[in-house]
């Protein structure tokens, strides 16, 4: 066993809060990825976020507040290939207007021709 050292002690505790903290928002993800459509939900008990965002089983994103009320200036950022988070887009209204806007794009279908 090593020496006692408060400083070792402290950085102990502060590795075992991270590591607590990942558990805690891999397993909002794995909840969020059992859900249908858009799903979101705060990490925080205050509901200000940060929130995760999920489409259709997959992690898309993030929502970030910088206002003391639920309500407004949330912020978008999302997922980029590489797992960092992009530039954040906004200000949306609404939680549910951010997480909106990480809604994959989807490509233009091949339809039937309207041309007559």
């Amino acid at each position: 066993m090593t020496e006692y050292s408060e400083e070792r002690l402290s950085e102990a505790r502060l590795a075992a809060a991270a590591a607590a903290a990942e558990v805690d928002r891999q397993e909002l993800v794995a909840k969020l990825c059992e859900k249908e459509g858009l799903a979101f939900a705060s990490l925080t008990e205050d509901q200000l976020g940060p929130m995760l965002v999920t489409y259709e089983h997959k992690p898309v994103g993030e929502l970030h507040t910088t206002s003391p009320s639920a309500l407004h200036n949330w912020h978008a950022r999302r997922y980029r290939e590489d797992g960092s988070l992009s530039d954040p887009t906004g200000p949306y209204g609404t939680a549910r207007a951010a997480a909106a806007s990480l809604i994959p794009r989807r490509e233009a279908e091949p339809g039937p021709s309207k041309a007559g």
